[in-house]
């Protein structure tokens, strides 16, 4: 699993909410170089991503690194969740959309819901 956040604290949280649930967990800022993230995200079955940093770019970001594991399922927690935020995210493949802040069990139930395995 890879989760991309640029705030630490964040990483953290997400990396303790899936604490329970069968995966290694690889941690990125989002501000490395965007070969190091293509990388990184085909080797991840699951990619928790915020797009945050990528303002108006956000959509074509995340098809990018999507496109680096097709199979990879694609999972959004930000805070940036207006309707139009939420529209380009899943234009973009993100099977699921979670709202920061979020309870754990939320986060559990978006990665079990996108990789079929029912955890959470």
């Amino acid at each position: 699993m890879l989760v991309i956040d640029p705030a630490a604290y964040a990483r953290r949280t997400v990396r303790e909410a899936l604490a329970p649930l069968p995966y290694w967990v690889e941690e990125l800022t989002g501000e490395e170089p965007e070969d190091l993230l293509r990388q990184a995200a085909g080797r991840a079955d699951v990619l928790i991503v915020d797009p945050v940093r990528r303002g108006s770019h956000a959509e074509a970001w995340l098809r990018r690194l999507a496109s680096a594991n097709p199979r990879a399922v694609l999972v959004v927690c930000t805070a940036l969740t207006t309707r139009t935020d939420v529209i380009a995210y899943r234009r973009a493949g993100a099977v699921e959309v979670v709202a920061k802040p979020f309870r754990p069990r939320r986060l559990q139930r978006a990665v079990g819901a996108g990789t079929g395995s029912g955890c959470g």
